[in-house]
């Protein structure tokens, strides 16, 4: 799985944290129908939730038994504004709702050290 990100600010640490899931699905149409909603929840965090300083989201375009099916990559300033997101009652509707569609999640919480200029 290939992680993105957009250009860092140079001025802060930043602490990303990347999710994959594996959905289930009766039908490639039904698998298509729910990509598009879990893409356009999440999608819809940064203008509920001030934390979160870069999100993106992608569906997976390669089908291999290896891969997951929709990646969510978001940045924090901090740890602090990491952990408001995961407590903020927006980020947990959300993360409810994608969890009724999922058959498997993984995160991944990492820590990037600010780039010298």
């Amino acid at each position: 799985m290939l992680f993105l990100s957009s250009p860092m600010d140079k001025s802060v640490s930043h602490h990303p944290r990347c999710g994959s899931t594996r959905c289930r699905w009766l039908s490639d149409t039904e698998k298509a129908a729910q990509l598009i909603e879990i893409r356009d929840l999440l999608e819809s965090l940064p203008g509920q939730v001030p934390y979160v300083k870069n999100l993106r989201v992608g569906i997976n375009v390669v089908k291999s038994p290896h891969t997951a099916d929709v990646v969510l990559y978001t940045e924090f300033n901090d740890l602090e504004a990491l952990q408001a997101y995961q407590q903020h009652p927006a980020h947990l509707e959300i993360a409810e709702k994608v969890g009724s569609l999922v058959g498997e999640r993984r995160t991944v919480d990492f820590w990037h050290p600010a780039e010298t200029a």
